[in-house]
């Protein structure tokens, strides 16, 4: 019996969360009831037949007055009412299910010795039945941490509630003699409950990395940079229960409080975490107050810490004249008209070819939504125009580039059920300043006019997310927000194998 609990509560502690407030971050992950009522009725019948279908091995053992064996296991287990709730505590939780009733078939035997020297062996054997006769709960205590680095999961301690007389054991002998049929049966009474608590806490916590590897500190997602580095979203976190407004109080709707900020793995191995910090958080009834299976609310810091991941993994930016295409209004060359008539100082040296270098600045673009889109504020770049001067490539002039970008995103399911988000520029406020020359006045206006230019022929990188869940995606729906867009998504109920989920042992 104690194997056929510690399966249930092996899969038990795979869907925990924390009741009170949500704290600023970049992105929530919203689970409705609904969904999550469906998802483990679907397990729960998954666990159980999965259960009432395993062959458990024979035990045998010794207490230094009998030796026993148990053959011939046959269990069958029904699983109602998986709930789970939160403990004061940040991270602890109680998981399991009100409603567990069961009943066990064994066949046993016994072997003890007597005489004055102990060298008569007499053995006997028979059947054991034991049974539940009351409603009993049964739950594991689990810790789930995955607010840092490292997640932990760990079961401190686990329950089976079991009412007076909720238990009947019963043992029957088939030998011609029968001694010990009531030692046994007062063994197995005193020793059950206590051995099956212990086996569910020691499986939890043997198991443990295969539940922590569920919530890893960085998920990848599907973009690389020119350069080579590739984005991770930073899953740090914590599950955060509703606060009433679930349609069912076992299982109620949880929200996924992750970090949400872009982190550069970079090329030659390192990670580069975000600059800012998130300092935006929805109402908590905006996140929690939905009818779709699950609700993406993407806010500001996940947006600008994409911008800042993007900074720091293409800048600084070099052109050369000859990574300008052919059918370009302008070429890098001082005797171009766009670079005599912004900068008259240039003819002094004629013909020469300039090299941009773009980077970023210590001040980092900021990031509005609303009811119409999405704005980047404050996007700033500088650009250095460096060629021959006096013999050597110098800086002959610096200037500092300002853009508000305002963003409309797209959301498309593609055939392949992953999520393709991209984005057009639908508006841009360009700007620009002279920070510094040594070949006279600059005369911004054309740099201002080739923003614009930008702006129209720009391409802003999608990315293709894969679906969170091993559920079909039927439908996904996007609205903007005071401060966050809202993914409202709906999945197609299938049935879920526990065995390709991981191995239970």
């Amino acid at each position: 019996m104690k194997y056929i609990i510690l399966s249930i509560l092996l899969f038990i502690s795979l869907v925990v969360c924390q009741p009170g407030e949500v704290i600023s971050s970049g992105l929530y992950v919203g689970i409705n009831s609904n969904f999550l009522q469906t998802f483990t009725l679907e397990a729960t019948t998954n666990i159980q037949n999965y259960i009432n279908s395993m062959k458990l091995a024979d035990i045998s053992g010794s207490d230094g007055h009998i030796k026993y064996q148990i053959t011939s296991i046959q269990q069958s287990v029904t699983l109602k009412d998986f709930f789970y709730k939160q403990y004061q505590s940040s991270f602890d939780y109680a998981v399991g299910f009100n409603d567990v009733s069961f009943t066990i078939h064994t066949d046993y035997q016994v072997c003890y010795k007597i005489g004055i020297n102990k060298q008569l062996e007499i053995c006997e054997h028979g059947k054991v039945t034991i049974q539940s006769t009351a409603t009993i709960s049964l739950y594991s205590n689990i810790t789930l941490d995955f607010y840092s680095s490292q997640t932990t999961v760990k079961s401190t301690g686990t329950l089976m509630n079991v009412p007076s007389k909720g238990i009947s054991y019963s043992v029957s002998c088939d030998s011609r003699v029968c001694d010990k049929t009531g030692e046994i049966r007062d063994k197995i009474q005193d020793a059950f409950v206590p051995d099956v608590q212990t086996s569910i806490t020691n499986g939890i916590n043997t198991n443990s990395e295969k539940f922590e590897s569920l919530f890893p500190n960085l998920r990848p997602l599907n973009y690389k940079t020119t350069s080579g580095d590739s984005f991770l979203l930073n899953s740090e976190g914590i599950l955060v229960e509703s606060n009433g407004k679930s349609s069912n109080p076992l299982t109620p709707t949880m929200i996924m409080n992750l970090q949400g900020g872009i982190v550069v793995s970079t090329s030659k191995g390192g990670l580069h975490y975000p600059s800012q910090t998130p300092i935006f958080k929805p109402e908590f009834s905006d996140l929690e107050d939905f009818t779709s299976d699950m609700q993406f609310t993407l806010c500001p810091f996940l947006f600008e810490s994409f911008v800042g991941a993007m900074f720091f993994s293409d800048l600084p930016m070099e052109f050369t004249p000859k990574e300008v295409p052919p059918a370009s209004p302008v070429t890098l060359n001082t005797s171009d008209p766009f670079f005599l008539q912004s900068v008259p100082g240039l003819a002094k040296y004629p013909n020469q070819p300039i090299t941009v270098q773009l980077s970023e600045t210590d001040i980092l673009p900021t990031v509005i939504i609303n009811s119409t889109g999405l704005t980047v504020n404050g996007t700033m770049l500088r650009g250095d125009f460096i060629f021959p001067m006096d013999g050597k490539p110098q800086t002959a002039f610096s200037v500092q580039f300002i853009m508000d970008i305002e963003l409309k995103l797209a959301v498309t399911l593609l055939r392949t059920g992953e999520v393709n988000i991209s984005s057009t520029i639908v508006n841009m406020v360009p700007n620009a300043y002279e920070i510094g020359s040594q070949v006279g006045q600059v005369d911004v206006t054309g740099f201002i006019q080739l923003l614009q230019l930008f702006a129209s022929v720009a391409k802003v990188p999608t990315f293709t997310l894969q679906n969170p869940t091993k559920y079909p995606i039927t439908s996904i729906d996007l609205t903007y927000s005071n401060q966050y867009i809202q993914l409202n998504t709906n999945f197609k109920s299938s049935t879920l194998d526990l065995k390709k989920q991981f191995s239970i042992n």
